[in-house]
């Protein structure tokens, strides 16, 4: 408990932060205005969605990075870039020959709170850590065909047992997203086996891809039930 209030702190005080920056920069911008100069910014107008998996266009991808996490993360100050732990605890392990890749979760990674986790003695809504069946819905959803993600081709033939699920995705009313992918399992709370179809060097980096972000199931499963779209849930690292 004391550390998830501490953890819960350190989120309203960067919010703070980040309020008072932006409070700070509309009035300098006002400032520049009212002096008759050109002031060029950039505004949403051109962010078609905020869902990873429609994360097609630049601006979407970009909005996109900004708000949720990945497994893995470009580091964009080595050369060559290179590949590094995002909600993943350390580089994913590599088994048989390459078909199969093992990621363990970082534990201290969890959702902002949110109602959909519940509330406390307070009223307050909680958090919860991210789990590895959030990570087996994100990437099921790239392959939904009601979803119609344009990113479904990281996934559609890369990992065993998602085509078929694809293919089944269109039956029904909805979309069963308890049906077992062989390829795709939470082996535990914290851990994700991924089997390829064939050996696939670049698949980790398809994991660092906006397609790929990690969304939370329980906070989409309550919108859905509720008839409303989901909306942003981001993710707090915490070390």
């Amino acid at each position: 408990m004391h550390k998830e209030a501490r953890e819960q702190k350190e989120g309203r005080r960067s919010l703070g932060h980040a309020c008072v920056f932006i409070g700070a920069l509309f009035a300098a911008l006002q400032m520049l205005s009212a002096r008759g100069e050109t002031v060029f910014c950039r505004s949403m107008d051109r962010v078609a969605s905020m869902d990873p998996a429609a994360a097609s266009a630049l601006y979407a991808s970009r909005a996109v990075s900004l708000v949720y996490e990945t497994l893995l993360e470009f580091d964009y100050q080595a050369r060559p870039y290179r590949l590094i732990p995002g909600l993943a605890l350390s580089m994913p392990e590599i088994q048989s020959n390459g078909c199969v890749i093992v990621v363990r979760l970082n534990p201290a990674a969890r959702f902002q709170p949110d109602v959909c986790f519940g509330t406390d003695g307070q009223g307050k809504p909680m958090s919860r850590a991210v789990v590895a069946q959030d990570v087996v819905y994100s990437l099921k959803r790239l392959a939904d065909r009601r979803v119609v993600s344009p990113g479904a081709w990281l996934v559609e033939d890369s990992i065993m047992g998602m085509r078929a699920f694809a293919d089944a995705s269109c039956a029904g009313t909805r979309t069963d997203y308890e049906m077992p992918v062989r390829g795709l399992q939470a082996i535990d709370a914290q851990t994700v086996r991924i089997e390829l179809v064939r050996p696939m060097h670049q698949f980790l980096w398809y994991l660092a891809m906006p397609y790929s972000a990690v969304r939370c199931i329980s906070f989409v499963r309550i919108c859905t039930s509720k008839g409303i779209p989901s909306l942003l849930m981001t993710v707090v690292c915490s070390d």
